[in-house]
């Protein structure tokens, strides 16, 4: 266990947010924050390192503490917490370079499992199956496009699938692309035997050009960015329930565990940024969260739905939910 009482981790002069309306704690870090499934644990990465924080503490306290193969980027964690999957910038060369290493890690026993890592040519992302040893990666691999579903037993292709997948079902059993034609829908397919089961499209039919795609955690709703709006199906009728403007793009996305609630983080403009909690019942605008000049990049609930987690290209910051919504 590492437990680090060096304060100058915390927050300042980042702590301007701390303390303030409805933000408890905020952190150093660089773009991804995730919840573990205890409910009050956040998983943070900064330069080189990557710490599970509880929240609330006013101690920068970590434990505890990965340090991947290469400088960090991205990560995405499996819902049982179990797994890690993180994209890294390969330093190993001593110039920059646009090379990615993938890392998968055991969390419980931080230990890395393909050792050495895959390594990828501009890799996009990267995202793990629920319940199975599989991972949906894009990027390039010998300047060959490598999208699609890999296993990690042996960090092969899987599927004949090849479009970028963007999200898994809960459940696992189905995974969302981007439509055939020119990503003009949501496309979703079961996992067993690659068939499409079913297609989303706007009610007016107007094509989409799908930037990021998640399901809520009980499978009922999807929401996915397009462009210059966020648009939200009922999975079980197929209807584009809302849709909801986005002025400038650049969007993260959650759903809430516990409140029929979708979370936006958009650019508002060059220096405003927020947070927007749309209501999932009748598509009211809830609350927002002034972010002034920090950008979103990740969002993140805490599976009892009290706390959520932004992360920016500098900090991560957390939000009591009942001193948000009104």
């Amino acid at each position: 266990m590492l437990i680090d009482y060096d304060r100058t981790h915390l927050c300042h002069p980042w702590n301007r947010y701390v303390g303030q309306s409805s933000c408890v704690a905020a952190f150093r870090a660089n773009e991804s924050v995730a919840f573990l499934p205890d409910q009050h644990t956040l998983v943070l990465g900064h330069l080189e390192a990557i710490w599970f924080q509880p929240i609330p503490n006013r101690l920068f306290y970590r434990s505890p503490i990965l340090r991947p193969q290469g400088g960090f980027g991205e990560f995405s964690i499996t819902p049982d917490g179990q797994r890690l999957v993180l994209i890294s910038y390969d330093t190993s060369v001593g110039k920059p370079s646009y090379d990615r290493l993938i890392e998968l890690w055991d969390l419980p026993t931080q230990t890395l499992l393909n050792e050495p890592p895959l390594r990828f040519r501009y890799a996009g992302s990267a995202l793990l199956h629920p319940t199975q040893p599989i991972v949906a990666l894009s990027g390039l691999l010998d300047l060959q496009s490598m999208s699609g579903l890999w296993s990690t037993a042996d960090w092969q292709p899987i599927s004949p699938i090849t479009h970028t997948v963007l999200a898994f079902s809960p459940d696992g059993a189905l995974f969302a692309t981007s439509g055939q034609e020119e990503s003009t829908a949501v496309q979703l397919w079961q996992l067993t035997d690659w068939t499409p089961t079913q297609t989303l499209r706007l009610a007016q039919g107007r094509p989409l050009n799908i930037q990021q795609v998640i399901f809520s955690p009980d499978g009922q709703w999807l929401a996915a960015e397009d462009v210059l709006n966020i648009h939200v199906w009922n999975l079980a009728s197929g209807e584009n329930q809302f849709s909801w403007p986005i002025p400038l793009g650049q969007t993260a996305l959650a759903f809430s565990p516990t409140q029929p609630i979708l979370a936006v983080g958009k650019e508002m403009a060059e220096d405003q940024h927020e947070i927007a909690l749309w209501s999932l019942t009748d598509g009211a605008l809830l609350a927002t969260i002034p972010l002034g000049d920090e950008r979103p990049s990740s969002l993140s609930f805490s599976s009892d739905g009290a706390l959520l987690a932004v992360g920016t290209y500098s900090k991560a910051m957390v939000f009591q939910m009942d001193r948000v919504l009104p």
